[in-house]
């Protein structure tokens, strides 16, 4: 956590204190989010800092070492940006709840899920498709194919 912004430090906490800004890594924000999760479902109010109370340093560095385990593992199958990823698969109503980065077998399929849809809505690059201009004035194509039966017997 640092007070300048870096390549590695591209998130900021939500538990400044008021009037300063605090840089946080992808890991840490999953973390902070985590133990935000945990203590919203026992009602506890968490205070600026909250990870160096005793408590809860112990939690933060539990679920900083599962998200490392969980941001390595999306990134072995080729997900891009994994803790954008594991941020909306949390926020995902089947992930509801789950209050700990822990439960792999229940956050990779979602999180797998949310990729491969991500991926479909990307317009691919390798296929460019392009309408050739026509001239409205120009005189309708000659019907291709074989007539049908009903226009033959018209013709009769």
């Amino acid at each position: 956590m640092s007070s300048q912004r870096s390549v590695a430090s591209k998130y900021t906490s939500g538990f400044a204190p008021p009037g300063d800004v605090i840089w946080i890594s992808g890991m840490q924000l999953l973390a902070e989010r985590c133990c935000a999760r945990q203590a919203a479902r026992d009602k506890i109010h968490l205070g600026p800092r909250f990870w160096n109370e005793e408590f809860w340093a112990k939690e933060f560095r539990k679920q900083l070492k599962q998200a490392k385990i969980l941001i390595d593992e999306l990134a072995s199958n080729g997900v891009e940006n994994p803790v954008e990823i594991i941020i909306r698969s949390m926020n995902h109503w089947k992930l509801k709840s789950v209050f700990s980065l822990g439960l792999k077998s229940q956050i990779l399929p979602v999180c797998m899920e949310i990729f491969r849809q991500e991926s479909l809505r990307k317009p691919s690059e390798s296929v460019n498709i392009q309408a050739d201009a026509v001239d409205v004035n120009q005189a309708p194509r000659p019907p291709v194919g074989n007539k049908t039966l009903f226009s033959k017997l018209k013709d009769l």
